[in-house]
């Protein structure tokens, strides 16, 4: 569960994808996730597969490394 801070949502993680993303101070919101996800084990484990799965894909050293070296080789001389 993570909060709709600017450069969160979206980026590390999705709306009900990987996570749930919840308005700040919506602790209304942020109680119904966590019952949810408490009571639903699959769906924590789908968010808990599909994250690890984003990170290695996105945010891993050899895809941050192959990101930045595509940046360099475009790059003119």
């Amino acid at each position: 569960i993570v909060s709709d801070l600017p450069g969160v949502s979206g980026v590390f993680v999705r709306n009900e994808s990987e996570a749930f993303v919840i308005p700040q101070d919506d602790w209304q919101r942020l109680g119904d996730c966590l019952t949810r996800l408490i009571g639903e084990d699959e769906l924590a484990k789908t968010f808990a597969e599909r994250a690890r799965q984003r990170v290695v894909e996105n945010f891993s050293l050899d895809s941050v490394a192959d990101k930045y070296s595509g940046v360099f080789k475009r790059m003119p001389s």
